[in-house]
């Protein structure tokens, strides 16, 4: 009985409070001195009454923006620019309260958590079927409003939708990641790569007909067919030999440009104390904090990094080659290549004679040139 007298003169303490209200400041400063959930209806309330007795409820089009709805009553109210989507919540009940030709209630709202949704509701069904297809519980709840406003149902919160799920039966996987190709031995995929594969190291003389057979090297009779055939394309006196020593390997690579004097990807910075003379010294000052310059459009640098094996002295050796920017540039084939040529002198041949590109020939008929023939 105790407690429950202590809790009545608390609520008829803070009613009274209420009551006594009559400007914004002196209701502010109210709301540090009661329990965190007459604050949380307080505030509720408070946000209600501003929106629909000091702007007349403004429609849903003109309440967000720099000199929206809720900026006005955030700005009004003296709250912080973290409380909006709390503004923006309230009055976004407090509309469709209204709709309804009902007045705001912000206990039900303090109540909406656990109880909006009921087993074999439609509400249900939707959350089931939004959250399977990877929908955040704030689109689900959203989208679950959408269907309760047009059909005339009381609208949910983000937490009811959590508390219904948490609720429903369910099975939580994680999304595995499935590579390009396939790991089916019999896959078309498969097969071309393992042909690929072979004939390259068939080219290199890796097999078991060349001259210096080494360990690992390709057994041809197990190529054959079932008539003891050995096809073209695995076959050594039918395919270009390769030499190692005559290829180089390119890869290219793309980096994000990075403004600063720390080493790239950081996420920290460890500064010891210095003295004067820049040797730690516990008694020392530190450096100023590294920063990282963001720009509104990054670019990237654009390279080719290539690799060879050349003969020293009989012995292989790596190389690294001399690096290739290509940076706002494009990497094309030699059949591309030879295709572009090919189209610019047809583009060439076809210009008229009037063209800028023809000169005339300034030579006479009465003098001999060294470009002339002898004819």
């Amino acid at each position: 009985m105790q407690g429950k007298k202590v809790y009545q003169k608390k609520e008829r303490t803070s009613s009274s409070r209420r009551r006594q209200t009559k400007t914004t400041e002196s209701t502010l400063t109210e709301f540090s001195l009661i329990e965190e959930q007459d604050r949380d209806f307080d505030l509720r309330q408070l946000i209600s009454l501003y929106y629909v007795r000091i702007l007349h409820a403004p429609p849903p089009k003109d309440w967000h923006g720099e000199d929206g709805t809720v900026s006005e009553i955030c700005e009004g109210l003296k709250m912080q620019s973290d409380q909006r989507r709390r503004v923006s919540k309230v009055i976004k009940e407090t509309h469709q309260s209204l709709l309804r030709g009902e007045s705001y209630d912000p206990t039900k709202a303090l109540r909406a958590g656990t109880t909006a949704i009921k087993d074999g509701s439609m509400e249900q069904q939707l959350v089931a079927d939004y959250r399977e297809r990877g929908l955040s519980l704030t689109e689900t709840t959203m989208l679950v409003n959408r269907w309760c406003v047009r059909n005339g149902r009381e609208s949910i919160t983000r937490s009811s939708v959590w508390t219904c799920e948490m609720k429903m039966v369910k099975q939580t996987t994680k999304i595995q990641k499935r590579p390009q190709g396939t790991t089916d031995p019999e896959s078309t995929w498969a097969q071309a790569r393992y042909r690929y594969a072979t004939q390259m190291l068939i080219r290199f003389g890796l097999h078991d007909q060349s001259e210096n057979v080494q360990v690992g090297a390709v057994k041809l009779d197990q190529l054959k067919t079932a008539d003891n055939a050995l096809p073209d394309y695995y076959n050594p006196f039918e395919l270009t030999e390769l030499n190692i020593r005559a290829i180089a390997w390119w890869d290219e690579v793309h980096k994000d440009c990075f403004i600063g004097d720390f080493r790239e990807g950081s996420k920290s910075q460890t500064r010891f104390p210095r003295n004067e003379e820049g040797q730690y010294d516990p008694d020392g000052e530190y450096r100023d904090e590294k920063t990282l310059l963001t720009v509104k459009f990054p670019k990237q640098i654009h390279l080719c990094l290539g690799v060879a094996v050349r003969d020293s002295n009989g012995v292989e050796e790596g190389v690294r080659l001399t690096p290739f920017d290509y940076t706002e540039k494009n990497v094309i084939t030699i059949k591309n290549e030879s295709e572009i040529i090919r189209k610019e002198i047809a583009r060439v041949k076809n210009l008229p004679l009037t063209s800028k590109g023809w000169t005339s020939n300034p030579n006479t008929d009465e003098e001999l040139y060294f470009c002339d023939s002898i004819d």
